[in-house]
């Protein structure tokens, strides 16, 4: 009895075992029996493929791994032997020898790397690490996120391909090289084509160098990756991103510049923002065409560029974005008065940090709000790595899309250090006009003008340090402003925009600094007399992180120039401006206190602005803390005076029917023309402007000529209004044609007939038809007169040779020899000889 009990309950435990695995298989479908679709739904999870607890193989002896390889990158492939490498976990670095905090968000490394040659002071270079991970499917995921924490720069592998790179310089023939940059976080994604060629199923290998910046200074190093993940993510159609408007060529133009994830250029729609309603774009509106490039350091998107040309003045526009039916978002900017206007000059951004992009976006919205302004100029610096994409997502905030920005190139944080094998994002994200190809270019950018209303402005690249040299006599940057001035003789004010500041109290002004020989007093010696020369009124220029007015300046040396009451009148040294901070961060400290140079100075740390209020006789300086919410807060002012115009008065021309008029207008004894009276509007071009076009000419009271045979009928009137113009018309289809009577013979083998209209119209043909005899000539068929000659006799036969005249000729026997070849059978053959032999007889 219990061994049946037993096995009862063996059989419902079979079945019981036998059910749960049915239901389990059921749950690993998706309820119709494709266990495909539930394993795709729990594959597309994001896979974590390494963290803060990641085991590396890793190499710190100074050595380069791909000595005596095939290439430099045979070390990042999974068949390379890394078996003598030493092992860790997690993080690595070193500061100055010693497991200490990283200047990296203050992390200290689980791993002590040897940093130092054997030695014990030359820097080791490079780093070299090691890991594998596993992919079962590798086609299912498009998209890898990265965060890791590095000092200096690197760059990644997966299985030989290289994924991500920071690196400001590369070497051939070597890994072991410094590569120049800043330690920081790198949040970074990337998506399809970066790494889904190298990614594949089962076993991929991880390869990272990381480069130390160089031996000078606090030396470091640091590596550690927090997570990395592959993942999909559904790929979504951006239209634009990250945009920028920018400066035109001059006023009445804009430029602008964005991010797309298409290739397809697209276009730009404008109109008047008046004419859209309830944020629906008008469907009448005008387009302008765009350039399209891959972005140069952020993969599979591009960089997108168009000019807005023919803009009108005091005017609010509304823009957007279209690319293959698909439209962007719409932005908003206005355009100014074209006469006096004012402008922002703002110093270093040089964020890298979202906060501080935040505090960018407070200055712009206060720029908007507190200064009548539609243009911003920026000393350079806008982020503080050149390449770094995730510094230009916080740069390039929203306000940027409608305040017209020109930015200047800094020869650190905007360049690559110079180098010119790596571009720098800074030509991707921003429109500049009238780019020079020849003078002050870089890897980055080149020196660049455009003019506003009476302006102009003319900013250097300050990177370009050949540029400074002395070639030919002179260097490039004077023979760029020379050529630009004399093209622009009417400006009344002239502007520099450089980065690099030449008279100012901050680091890089002082004797102390480890660069001031070689570049700031450098800088001064070279670029200060040019600007007195050339009569520069104002230099704007940053890099210092400190406010810093300049006295007037001749040169190198304070001007004479007498100046009252925070003003000067019709000066001839320049004014240097050194900007601050715009963002309230990275300040320096006044380390140059009491330069003899400098007439105001102010180094709190406080974020600040420049604003500038140009009119035809003055430009004056306002500079302006924007730290409070409520009000901006001044603290310095400064006026340069010029002479004043006096416009007299241009009578208006009346136009003609022979001359075109001209409007009223104001021309002053320096030779300018305004359209008022108080020389306020600027006429840049008198030739065009205020032109009233030429009357008609009134033709009346035509005479006309009679018709001929071959001439239609002529009417001619002279203008009634006196001056002395006359209008000929043809009238088309009245001449009479001719009308011809009948052919009559000339008696010379001719005939002719007589026009009825005119009997000095004739047509004379030779006489042709009929037939010549004997006795009579031939009669022509068209007139009937006799023509030509008689008919010759026709000549008596010749008899034969013999005397025969009725014998056989030679043409007949040759006929009948050659008929008798041809017959066929006998009876033709028969009949050639009988022929012959008669003949013979």
């Amino acid at each position: 009895m219990r061994k049946g009990i037993t096995r009862s309950l063996a059989l419902l435990l079979m079945l019981t075992l036998l059910i749960a695995m049915f239901c389990v298989m059921a749950l690993a479908t998706d309820g119709t029996g494709d266990t495909e679709t539930g394993s795709q739904a729990t594959a597309t999870e994001p896979l974590e493929i390494a963290n803060k607890r990641t085991k590396y193989k890793y190499l710190d002896n100074g050595t380069d791994p791909a000595a005596g390889l095939s290439s430099l990158t045979a070390w990042t492939l999974s068949d390379f032997d890394d078996s003598s490498w030493k092992s860790g976990v997690g993080s690595f670095g070193s500061r100055e020898g010693k497991k200490t905090p990283s200047a990296i968000s203050g992390k200290t490394p689980l791993y002590l790397l040897n940093l130092y040659e054997s030695d014990g002071s030359t820097v080791i270079p490079t780093f070299f690490f090691r890991t594998t991970f596993e992919v079962e499917d590798a086609s299912l995921y498009n998209t890898l996120s990265l965060l890791a924490y590095v000092d200096d720069s690197f760059a990644m592998y997966i299985n030989g391909v290289l994924v991500y790179d920071c690196r400001t310089s590369q070497p051939t023939g070597t890994n072991m090289y410094y590569s120049s940059g800043t330690g920081q976080e790198h949040d970074v994604v990337m998506s399809g084509a970066k790494f889904a060629s190298a990614l594949k199923n089962g076993t991929n290998q991880l390869a990272i160098e990381v480069h130390d910046a160089g031996s000078s200074g606090t030396a470091d190093i640091y590596f550690g990756i927090e997570k990395m993940t592959l993942s999909y993510v559904e790929p979504v159609v951006i239209v634009a991103e990250q945009v920028v408007l920018g400066v035109g060529s001059h006023e009445l133009e804009r430029g602008l510049s964005w991010f797309s994830n298409t290739e397809t250029a697209g276009e730009v729609r404008l109109a008047k923002a008046a004419d859209v309603v309830d944020g629906v774009f008008p469907t009448e509106y005008a387009t302008y065409t765009v350039t399209s490039a891959p972005a140069i350091n952020k993969e599979e998107y591009f960089a997108k560029k168009a000019t807005l040309t023919d803009l009108e003045a005091s005017t609010e526009y509304a823009y957007t974005f279209v690319v293959d039916g698909k439209m962007s978002d719409i932005y908003y900017f206005s355009t100014g008065g074209q006469g006096d206007f004012e402008f922002v000059f703002a110093g270093d951004p040089q964020l890298d940090t979202e906060y501080e992009g935040q505090q960018w976006s407070d200055t712009l919205t206060k720029i908007g709000k507190w200064f009548d302004t539609h243009l911003v100029i920026s000393s350079g610096d806008q982020i503080n790595i050149a390449n770094n994409e995730k510094e230009y997502s916080h740069f390039l905030v929203d306000e940027m899309a409608s305040i017209a920005f020109a930015p200047t190139v800094g020869p650190n944080h905007d360049s690559p250090d110079g180098n010119q094998q790596f571009l720098a994002s800074y030509s991707d994200h921003f429109y500049v006009p009238n780019l020079s190809d020849k003078y002050g270019v870089s890897s980055t950018s080149a020196d660049y003008w455009f003019t506003y209303n009476n302006t102009l402005f003319m900013n250097l690249n300050m990177s370009d340090a050949s540029a400074l040299e002395m070639n030919n006599g002179t260097n490039e940057h004077k023979q760029f402003m020379q050529e630009v001035m004399a093209a622009h003789p009417d400006a009344r004010w002239t502007i520099v925009i450089l980065h690099t500041s030449l008279f100012s109290t901050g680091d890089h002004s002082s004797p102390d600094y480890k660069y001031y020989e070689g570049e700031i007093k450098k800088y001064r010696a070279i670029m200060a007399p040019i600007f007195t020369e050339l009569g520069i009124d104002v230099v704007l220029s940053g890099h210092d992180h400190i406010y810093a007015r300049s006295k007037m300046m001749d040169g190198t040396v304070v001007s004479s120039d007498v100046v009252t009451e925070n003003s000067v009148t019709d000066p001839k040294g320049t004014i240097h401006v050194c900007a601050s901070s715009s963002t309230g961060s990275k300040f320096c400290e006044d380390r140059y206190e009491g330069a003899d140079y400098v007439a105001c100075e102010n180094s709190e740390y406080r974020k600040s602005v420049v604003s500038f209020k140009v009119t035809h006789e003055s430009i004056t300086l306002e500079s302006y803390f924007l730290d409070m919410d409520d009000q901006k807060q001044l603290f310095d002012t400064f006026t340069i005076y010029k002479h004043v115009c006096a416009p007299e008065a241009v009578e208006p021309k009346e136009p003609t029917c022979t001359e075109t008029g001209k409007e009223a207008y104001y021309v002053c004894d320096c030779g300018l023309c305004y359209e008022d009276e108080n020389g306020t509007v600027r006429i840049y071009n008198l030739d065009t402007w205020g032109v009233i076009p030429a009357i008609p000419h009134v033709f009346e009271n035509y005479t006309e000529t009679e018709p001929t045979c071959t001439e239609n009928v002529i009417k001619t009137a002279t203008c009634e209004l006196g001056c002395g113009t006359t209008d000929t018309v043809e009238v088309e289809n009245t001449a009479l044609g001719h009308s011809f009577g009948e052919w009559k013979s000339n008696g010379d083998g001719t005939h002719k007939r007589v026009c009825g209209n005119d009997a000095t119209h004739t047509e004379t043909e030779d006489c042709s038809g009929g037939e010549a005899t004997e006795d009579k000539r031939a009669v022509c068929a068209t007139c009937g007169g006799e023509y030509g000659d008689y008919l010759e006799p026709t000549p008596e036969p010749k008899p034969d040779d013999d005397g025969d005249s009725d014998g056989l000729g030679t043409g007949a026997l040759v006929a009948i020899v050659v008929g008798a070849v041809v017959g066929v059978g006998g009876g033709g053959f028969a009949l050639f000889w009988f022929v012959f032999r008669k003949r013979r007889i």
